[in-house]
This record gives structure tokens, sequence and C-alpha cells, in this order.
């Protein structure tokens, strides 16, 4: 189910960008899984839980986005490993910050955490807007100039990606 409707994005995108309702839906539903991909899934509810597998390494992990409460964080040393689901004493969670420090040790190699993330639907449904409105904008000219009398120079729609991706995440993207 997408979290952004037609409706909603034909409004605030191109009202009149020739796509039918089923090719923007397809848009939208191609961002979403993308934004997915990268900080877990929407948010739907207080019970909405996120696991996510993350490299280890350091004394903090950091998560793609603020969380409202941690379930539970499970540690792998090995990929054959069964790993160990760690106490609320081996670590502290820094909630808004999407950090988790780990106290008196590094963390394993590799490490599963399931957390329920704060409501951000509104910051997800903007991201999604924005991206769409981008896709469809795109151009394969960089700049174009006619005469004199007309010229467009094109964003860098990569790093333009990058900047509305990166407002819905801590970690760096790209």
């Amino acid at each position: 189910m997408s979290v952004t409707s037609t409706d909603e994005v034909r409004a605030l995108v191109l009202a009149a960008s020739g796509l039918v309702d089923a090719a923007l839906q397809a848009v939208i539903d191609r961002v979403e899984a993308e934004i997915a991909a990268l900080i877990g899934p929407p948010y739907v509810d207080a019970a909405t839980n996120v696991a996510m597998t993350l490299p280890g390494g350091g004394k903090f992990l950091a998560l793609p986005r603020a969380i409202s409460r941690v379930e539970q964080v499970t540690v792998f040393l090995a990929p054959d490993d069964a790993g160990r689901a760690l106490g609320e004493g081996e670590y502290t969670a820094w909630l808004q910050e999407g950090l988790l420090e780990r106290r008196g040790a590094l963390w394993e190699p590799r490490v599963v955490v399931w957390f329920v993330p704060v409501d951000d639907r509104a910051q997800w449904k903007q991201a999604v807007i924005d991206l769409v409105r981008l896709d469809i904008e795109r151009t394969a000219l960089r700049q174009e100039s006619v005469g004199g009398e007309y010229g467009y120079t094109a964003p860098d729609w990569e790093r333009e990606r990058r900047r509305i991706l990166r407002r819905l995440r801590f970690v760096a993207i790209g």
C-alpha cells in the first residue's frame, strides 16, 4: 500500500503532467521502494516494528532514522553465528539521534536492531512528492539554448535526489 496517493502528488507536482493515474502510481511506488530500501518501511502506527541489519565495529551504531523505542538488539560475531540478544544494560539508545552506543565494548561485525521509528509520515510524504516531481521534470538535457531567446540549464539530478533523501535519514547518502 502506498503512503502517498496519486491525488496528493498530482495536486502538488504537475496537475497537467499528462501521466494517467496508473503511470503516476508506478512512479510513486518506485520512489517509495527506494526510500524503504534506505531507511526501512514507512511508519504505520505505534506498533510499527522495523528490523535492520547494520555493520558494527565501532562504539556507536547509527540507525537511519529517529527511534521511538528499541525492541531488541542482536549481535553476530560471524555469518554462521546464531547471534546473541543484548540486554538493555549493554547499550544506550539515543532516540532522537537514531544512535545506539555500546557500553564497555565495541559492536560485533553484524548487528540486527528491531525498533519502532518516530512518526515520520509527514517527512516521508514530502520526500515522495519531491522525488516524484524530480523524476517527472527530469530531462536528458544538461543545458539547452535556442537562438539566444531561450535557455535552460538542468540541475544536477543525482545531487538533488541525494539532498531530498538526506532529509529522511541521519546517515550520509552517497
